[in-house]
């Protein structure tokens, strides 16, 4: 989530001729889309396939623009993200699959969790935050949230906004692991931005789908809730993951960027550590800068 920067230049949709030339499997599959795969548009939703049973849902208003993810195994399908709720997401899930499809959050911010009441079957871990959010976010509160977030109140189209209860059905734990039939996924928790903040990792593919903790532009450590030190351990991991996969899929910015841009969090967070990352006074934070990524950070850290 990050208004902020989000609305400028440094935020673009995966181009349609770089989406062409996309392949993200391994042992000798090499799926690539056909024109039918090009992007759709299903009320508030882009949908777009983006490699092999694996698509892009992508909702925009004037408070976000998040991308969800659904991936499709034999049996089910699973949900990474339900967005802000502005439209129907179950309804545009199944434009894409007939298979049941249950639902698995990056984490609990109210973009990530606003259509979660639609669904019967939500995973998630026993983590306060998580079971905080699930009880749904009145308008105040998430005005409040937003105005803390941002440093300004949210569009004027906002003026009626909530998030619905939902029930978490399954509680899950780091490396867990998913079966969809045929196709095997894998949770991490990765917290930092949030609590609650895990990654879903594709290893068949070599695909990490990484919510808030990565995306091409300033990511945000400055919440109520963020932890920065937690940050820092998530980096290592994220350096690791960087080794080991070949595509990430942040939440926000463009679907797909190679998976080697991980590894920038951490030398971010070196950077700012060794005093040598650029950085911007932006009113109570810091706006620090290294390579194509950016951090927010409160100045009393």
């Amino acid at each position: 989530m990050n208004r902020m920067i989000r609305s400028g230049t440094l935020i673009a949709l995966l181009p349609i001729a770089a989406c062409l030339l996309i392949s993200c499997s391994r042992g000798g599959k090499t799926p690539v889309l056909k024109a039918s795969d090009l992007p759709v548009t299903a009320g508030p939703y882009r949908l777009e396939r983006i490699y092999e049973n694996t698509w892009a849902i992508t909702e925009t208003s004037p408070l976000e623009t998040v991308t969800c993810y659904l991936l499709a195994g034999e049996k089910r399908a699973l949900l990474f993200d339900t967005g802000l709720g502005t439209g129907d997401i179950r309804a545009a899930a199944a434009q894409l699959t007939a298979l049941p499809v249950i639902v698995l959050n990056s984490h609990s911010h109210y973009d990530h969790i606003g259509g979660n009441y639609l669904f019967a079957e939500i995973l998630g871990p026993d983590l306060p935050e998580t079971v905080r959010s699930a009880r749904g976010l009145g308008h105040e509160a998430f005005v409040s949230f937003y105005r803390d977030a941002y440093m300004m109140d949210p569009d004027s189209t906002a003026s009626s906004f909530v998030i619905r209860p939902y029930r978490i059905t399954r509680r899950i734990h780091d490396g867990d692991r998913i079966d969809l039939g045929g196709r095997s996924l894998e949770i991490i928790f990765t917290p930092g931005h949030s609590a609650d903040d895990l990654c879903l990792l594709d290893r068949e593919n070599g695909v990490v789908f990484s919510g808030d903790i990565f995306y091409e532009g300033a990511l945000f450590a400055h919440l109520a809730e963020s932890d920065p030190e937690a940050y820092r351990k998530t980096a290592l991991i994220l350096e690791r993951l960087a080794g080991e996969f070949r595509y990430v899929c942040p939440a926000h910015s463009r679907p797909m960027a190679p998976a080697s841009r991980l590894a920038e969090v951490r030398r971010l967070f070196n950077r700012i550590d060794a005093g040598t990352a650029a950085v911007r006074d932006i009113g109570n934070r810091l706006l620090y800068s290294s390579d194509s990524l950016k951090i927010v950070l409160n100045k009393s850290r």
